[in-house]
């Protein structure tokens, strides 16, 4: 049992012998120890296999019971989570191993576990020489980042194989980008709708919060109060999607909850419901007008709209990793070298499915009268916790970000439609100006990067044809017609309206407001100068509409809701779209030739 009580309280060999050391018993050899280890871990494996089976029978039984079927396969709603042995503070992740979950809704118990390693001992101590036969724990070859998704694709692609079911609805976190190869890689990924995690989506509002706090522009009295006032923010997101969940109220109502928080925390309480507030009739103070007389009100709505725009998908928490935390001993220790980790995360999943007295649930030890009473005892302590559970106030500072396969940058859903369009709405409704003001913006923000200023209002741009450097200009026009910029008509030297550089040219002198350009070519032998007058034309009938196009179909999306962070193609246009296809159409047909 000592090898038992090692893993399960996240010890290894040698904290395992200075503690009985310390008690003057006597402590069995390390090889031994490793053995008992195996045995106990073939015996968690064994029983945890088992209630994965009766899991995934169970859930499979109250989809068919809700009449939850589709193709004549039921589906079901799962919680993934997955983690990595060695802690990463959201930089460097650099660990040997990781772990992934899927958690059945309905039972709350693990419907699949699995593991990656990207190291084994025994290969590595013999590198560079014949490798003796032996049972390898290393199955990934890939960055750490992709584990979760590796495990997490594997358990939904034999989902149907194991358990008879489809995962439908998957609730997991935002720092990852498992929902994305959910959908690339897996069967009927297409399927599969995305949940968000309350637990994860409010821990990100609450460190936009504190980033807020460090903003200069912001007065220092306004700062001071948010960031008393943060955790109370954090408390009413969580309260708005647990009352919600509870009461069974749509998505919309839980919208209209989160909008209000900040006003019901910072004292105005005319829009809160009687259900869940308690300060109507209280004197406390208003600090909403004072903190709308600068932008901080307005950045904390802005902070607040992630959650808003994910009320259809906030479900539930998970707390399986603080599990394998625990087990593999807070990540301070190194137990990637064989089968220790894995053993680790097994023992997690068994006290994740069978709660604090599990160890009585994988073997009979009743006859033990103190195990006995340990395990009645630790349960009671869970339950008297629940009973009395007290608030809890977590202040995180998020400082360094994490990579495209995890965190803040990881590919996400996009927003829901609805409040996507709203927010694209809300957007065109900050940028409304009076004329004066919106001539000033444009003053302001527009941008040309002409090579020279004349003072007589022209510009001058300079162009080398640096692959047809050793020749004349004439030369090249007689010789490239179709890949030179310039051309002769009528006698005389213009720039292509087609071109790049002609739009180029057109967009400088309506930005910069001049008359015309010159446009000078030069090779090493020889130069021309080109004057190229403002068509006013041009700029109204072809750039600017194309302009227009962009920023609505392109960019104000992506201000909205920006893909580019998370590692996903921006939207475009339909024109864009069209232009794209019908590119790959006529390279197919040349390539068919």
């Amino acid at each position: 049992m000592i090898a038992w009580g090692a893993n399960a309280i996240g010890i290894g060999y040698s904290q395992t012998q200075e503690y009985l050391s310390c008690l003057d018993i006597p402590m069995m050899t390390s090889k031994y120890f490793r053995k008992m280890e195996h045995l106990v871990g073939q015996e968690w494996e064994k029983v945890l296999e088992q209630q994965i089976s009766q899991a995934g029978a169970e859930e499979k039984q109250l989809a068919l019971d809700a009449g939850n079927v589709e193709e004549d396969i039921p589906f079901v709603t799962v919680i993934v989570d997955g983690g990595w042995a060695k802690r990463s503070y959201g930089h460097g992740y650099s660990s040997l191993s990781g772990v992934a979950v899927i958690i059945g809704k309905n039972t709350g118990k693990l419907l699949f576990l699995g593991i990656r390693n990207k190291y084994c001992s025994i290969c590595a101590s013999q590198k560079h020489s014949v490798i003796k036969k032996h049972v390898c724990f290393k199955n990934f070859s890939g960055p750490p980042t992709g584990m979760e998704q590796d495990i997490i694709v594997d358990g939904f692609n034999s989902s149907v194989a194991q358990h008879g079911v489809r995962y439908k609805y998957v609730i997991g976190d935002g720092d990852s980008s498992v929902y994305a190869r959910i959908i690339e890689l897996v069967s009927y990924g297409r399927f599969v709708i995305k949940l968000e995690c309350a637990n994860h989506i409010t821990r990100c509002y609450t460190s936009q919060l504190h980033k807020i706090t460090t903003k200069t522009s912001h007065e220092v009295e306004t700062r001071r109060i948010l960031k008393q006032y943060i955790p109370r923010l954090s408390v009413a997101v969580r309260s708005a999607i647990s009352n919600n969940t509870k009461s069974g109220s749509n998505a919309q109502q839980l919208r209209e909850d989160l909008k209000n928080g900040p006003y019901h925390v910072f004292g105005y309480h005319a829009n809160c419901r009687t259900e869940y507030c308690k300060r109507k009739n209280t004197d406390e103070v208003n600090l909403v007008p004072l903190l709308k007389q600068t932008q901080m009100f307005s950045d904390i709505c802005s902070a607040l709209e992630y959650v808003v725009s994910r009320a259809h998908r906030l479900i539930t928490n998970k707390r399986y990793m603080s599990l394998v935390c625990k087990f593999s001993g807070g990540k301070r220790i190194n137990f990637c070298q064989r089968d220790s980790y894995l053993r680790r995360c097994v023992g997690a999943g068994l006290s994740y499915n069978n709660g604090p007295s599990w160890h009585s649930f994988v073997v009979n030890h009743h006859s033990h009268n103190y195990f006995s009473r340990f395990c009645k005892k630790r349960l009671k302590q869970n339950t008297d916790r629940k009973v009395t559970k007290r608030k809890r106030y977590c202040n995180l500072k998020e400082t360094c970000n994490g990579d495209m396969e995890y965190g803040p940058d990881a590919a996400k859903p996009d927003m829901e439609h609805e409040a996507f369009q709203s927010r694209k709405r809300q957007i065109l409704l900050d940028l409304e100006r009076d004329i004066p003001n919106i001539s000033h913006i444009e003053q302001i923000t527009r941008a040309a990067s002409p090579d020279g200023l004349l003072q007589d209002g022209g510009i001058i741009e300079v162009k080398c044809l640096y692959t047809h450097r050793d020749d004349t200009i004439d030369h090249c026009i007689e010789a490239v017609p179709n890949k030179i910029c310039i051309c002769y008509e009528n006698g005389y030297l213009r720039l292509k309206e087609k071109h790049n550089y002609f739009f180029q040219v057109q967009g400088q002198l309506h930005i910069a407001n001049k008359l015309y350009c010159d446009f000078i070519v030069y090779t090493n032998r020889d130069l021309k100068i080109i004057r190229i007058e403002k068509n006013t034309k041009f700029w109204l009938e072809t750039m600017l509409p194309k302009l227009k196009e962009f920023f609505y179909e392109c960019m104000l999306p992506e201000i909205a809701d920006p893909r580019v962070p998370r590692g996903m193609k921006i939207r475009d246009s339909p024109s864009i779209t069209a232009a794209q296809e019908n590119k790959e159409a006529k390279t197919k047909k040349k390539l068919t030739l």
